[in-house]
């Protein structure tokens, strides 16, 4: 038996994790109530609120166990247009391996083969009276299938719910010669007693409304999933915790009252939620750290504070970087950090955006789906959008990336302090060198002199001695002018060796490595100036190195002209990239396209194309005021004020100054606070 977590951590809780799925008791009894009174309903949250978890782990549970009913999970995935998959082939996958036998009645009907009727009347087959229930996890996926197909499925799943026969059926069974016998009649006209769950998150709870023709009672059969509150999460925390078994790879344990307390402090936001990815991430990272590895059975405050500090959600990105290959590792960091993110809010990329501008390829794209960081959706225009999986990674991140940036300009800090004191050292061994011939010159000198003094006393031995002293010195004037002239001449040749190869870099428009040249170039004059012992020296190389510092500081003035055009180049593409993106994500984003193209053309690079896309998207922008409009006088007659609330304050963005809008908002937000 394979031995599981008691915290999923990313991933949700799934069905045989029912018996550790703790604090959505009173969420559960609430969907009880609604599955019991509707066919059709729909929870909704936002993204990480722990959604699939109530679905799997609760909800399907309590309706195995509290009624006879059958439950089916589904889970469409994003449509792709190389798989070919169509709604009702994914049906039969999920449905095909329930089926125990298939009733010949059926034979008479196969061309309905490929239909969602054909497969629910296969499973009617086991238990006439039975209800079947179809649980759709992430429903928005359904939304990413072609037109036609969502719109098929539409229509059939709302004849079942419906309890009629498809009219094809019906056409099927008039035209058949074949007569059918009255248990054979009964089978194929029987209603199926069909029941549908929908989980959706809030920020795409507006595709519901495409739904509403075919099931108008959906906007109003809407269930809100909340953050957990302080003693639902303190039953999430305790209660896996000490729960026992042999399915768990680590004992059971508890926590003390002050460390629940100190737990819950931490995580609580300003509406006293808790958010449910980030406590099960830092759950299983108590589970890891002190239960498994350093075997201890309760958890005390301290353990909670050491384990805070230690930002666990921050470490939980780093390793997922670090699982990357290593050419993969800082690509993938600036695709997450400055492409996911901005101003502490996900964004959604396209994939080839993410191809083009930060070199991301499939392969490391599929590994950071695996970890669960990242989760992809299919785009309206094709392919795929790419985001972080839930809003609560967005801070770790952020501090992860703002200690790597401190950390290495800490380590720039330091690498040019020790680049000055290595520089300043070679400066002293030279100033040493000199002061060391010149002390030897002094030697010398007196050397000379004793022998002079000695001639003096011994005047037999005088002119000899005077003549051998005279004879050393020169010797010695001789080596410092020797030394000195091949300083010079090395110091020449280096200096005209850096001017030349930075000249060549210049020509080749390398200014970073010309500068570099130069710059050796004026340290060659400098430490030559520095070894003689003499400033003016300097005027014995290159006129005093004029040449370099005058071609140093060109190059300096043309490189931070580069440098500015090729940031302000960066800022304009991102700026035009986040437009696109946001014109791609439809009209509820235009007045963030037009914002971000407007940002763009204040650059003063580009302006045609920046005015261009303006234009482009001006002739968008009042048919969408137009459909938002019109999206909120439907809901609203419909008496779905909130999402009628919705559209007004989408139209309201792109006409903010428009009387209408605004009086049908606050009618609105008036006839809300009444319910």
């Amino acid at each position: 038996m394979e031995r599981r977590s008691r915290y999923p951590g990313l991933s949700p809780f799934m069905p045989n994790q029912a018996d550790i799925f703790f604090g959505r008791e009173q969420d559960l009894q609430s969907l009880m109530e609604l599955y019991l009174s509707q066919d059709i309903f729909a929870v909704h949250g936002k993204s990480g609120v722990g959604k699939s978890s109530l679905l799997h782990a609760g909800l399907l549970p309590r309706i195995k166990a509290e009624t006879d009913d059958l439950t089916v999970l589904l889970r469409f995935g994003n449509w792709q247009s190389e798989n070919n998959l169509s709604i009702v082939k994914i049906l039969e996958h999920n449905l095909g391996p329930l089926i125990s036998s298939e009733n010949p009645t059926l034979r008479l009907v196969e061309k309905e083969k490929n239909t969602l009727w054909y497969w629910l009347k296969q499973l009617q087959n086991r238990q006439a009276d039975q209800v079947i229930t179809l649980i759709i996890d992430q429903a928005e996926e359904l939304f990413s299938y072609p037109y036609e197909a969502m719109e098929e499925f539409q229509e059939e799943l709302s004849t079942v719910l419906g309890k009629r026969i498809p009219q094809s059926v019906r056409w099927l069974l008039l035209e058949s010669d074949q007569v059918l016998s009255e248990e054979e009649q009964h089978f194929l006209t029987a209603p199926i007693p069909l029941k549908a769950i929908l989980a959706i998150r809030s920020d795409r709870l507006s595709l519901l409304g495409g739904m509403a023709d075919h099931f108008p009672a959906i906007l109003q059969c809407l269930y809100e999933l909340q953050p957990l509150r302080m003693p639902d999460a303190k039953d999430a925390i305790i209660g896996p915790a000490i729960s026992r078994g042999e399915a768990f790879y680590s004992p059971s344990f508890d926590y003390s009252p002050e460390a629940v307390a100190q737990f819950l402090d931490f995580l609580t936001d300003k509406k006293g939620g808790v958010e449910t990815v980030q406590l099960q991430l830092l759950l299983q990272a108590i589970e890891q750290e002190y239960v498994v590895e350093q075997g201890k059975i309760r958890i005390e405050a301290e353990d909670i504070a050491n384990l805070i500090n230690k930002d666990i959600l921050s470490e939980s990105y780093e390793k997922v970087i670090h699982n990357l290959p290593v050419p993969h590792q800082d690509k993938a960091r600036r695709f997450i950090e400055e492409g996911l993110i901005a101003d502490g809010k996900r964004l959604a990329l396209p994939e080839s955006i993410i191809q083009r501008a930060y070199e991301i390829g499939p392969e490391v794209l599929k590994s950071l789906l695996a970890t669960r960081l990242i989760r992809a959706e299919v785009s309206p225009l094709g392919g795929f959008t790419y985001e972080l999986s839930h809003d609560a990674l967005v801070a770790p991140i952020t501090r992860s990336f703002e200690r790597r940036r401190k950390a290495e300009e800490e380590y720039r800090r330091k690498a040019e302090e020790e680049a000055r004191a290595r520089q300043l050292a070679r400066a002293r061994r030279r100033t040493f060198f000199a002061t060391s011939m010149a002390v030897l010159g002094i030697a010398l000198a007196s050397i000379a002199i004793v022998f002079y003094l000695q001639a003096q006393k011994a005047q037999a031995r005088a002119e000899a001695s005077a003549y051998m002293a005279i004879k050393q010195q020169k010797n010695t004037e001789d080596i410092l002018s020797i030394f000195q002239e091949q300083q010079k001449q090395n110091a020449v040749e280096r200096y005209n060796r850096y001017l030349t190869s930075g000249k060549a870099w210049m020509a080749q428009s390398q200014y970073e490595s010309a500068i570099g040249e130069f710059e050796r170039a004026l340290e060659t004059v400098q430490d030559y100036a520095t070894a003689v012992g003499d400033s003016t020296a300097v005027n014995m190389i290159g006129e005093g190195g004029r040449e370099a510092q005058r071609l140093f500081e060109e190059t300096i003035s043309i490189h931070g002209h580069q440098i500015k055009t090729q940031t302000t180049k960066a800022r304009f593409e991102k700026l035009i990239a986040e437009g696109d993106l946001y014109m791609d994500l439809g009209p509820k984003y235009y007045v963030d396209a037009r914002h971000k193209y407007q940002e763009a053309r204040e650059l003063g690079y580009n302006r045609s194309l920046a005015d261009g896309k303006i234009n482009t998207l001006a002739g968008k922008l009042e048919p969408a005021f137009d459909t938002f409009v019109k999206n909120g006088d439907t809901f609203f007659e419909a008496d779905g004020y909130q999402l009628a609330l919705e559209n007004y304050r989408q139209a309201l963005r792109i006409k903010p100054g428009d009387s209408y809008v605004k009086a049908r908002i606050e009618y609105c937000k008036k006839l809300l606070s009444s319910d």
